[in-house]
């Protein structure tokens, strides 16, 4: 389940919303953009909603990644910054990290970024692995997902 899956999420993906200067009226026309102000508000309900959401995670937790692109791990980025920080590592039993791409030329388990997210999830005595998956594996799932390959206990 990724937080955009729960209600709430739902709900506020792709929305857009801020104050206004003597208003108390929401402007859904002219808010800064993501990265144009550190307080965005959009961006400060995501990175709290992202953090709850983090905080509530437990048992198995999987953790898909683009391996098409030359860093799929950034610190900077959501996960990255906010939802490692608030993993419980007594309510987390392992993190599962999935490389997604075809391309043989592309990121994959043992890519810098890679290391970096393992020395983090190390430092936070969190247990992981990783396991590259080419995509057409997992399209294959998204036409026949109860076909026996699919069961993501075969993926181990």
């Amino acid at each position: 389940m990724t937080l955009e899956d729960t209600l709430l999420g739902h709900m506020m993906d792709g929305l857009k919303w801020c104050g206004q200067q003597h208003s108390k009226e929401f402007n859904y026309n002219s808010c800064p953009e993501w990265n144009e102000c550190e307080f965005n508000p959009v961006k400060s309900f995501w990175r709290r909603a992202s953090a709850n959401f983090a905080e509530l995670a437990c048992g198995n937790v999987m953790v898909m990644l683009n391996g098409s692109l030359d860093s799929p791990f950034n610190k900077q980025s959501i996960f990255g910054s906010v939802e490692i920080e608030n993993f419980d590592p007594k309510k987390i039993s392992y993190v599962r990290i999935w490389m997604i791409d075809s391309l043989k030329d592309r990121a994959s388990c043992d890519s810098n970024s890679l290391k970096d997210l393992g020395t983090i999830l190390n430092n936070r005595g969190l247990k992981f692995d990783c396991k590259d998956i080419d995509k057409s594996e997992i399209l294959q799932c998204i036409k026949d997902p109860s076909s026996q390959s699919c069961n993501c206990g075969n993926w181990n």
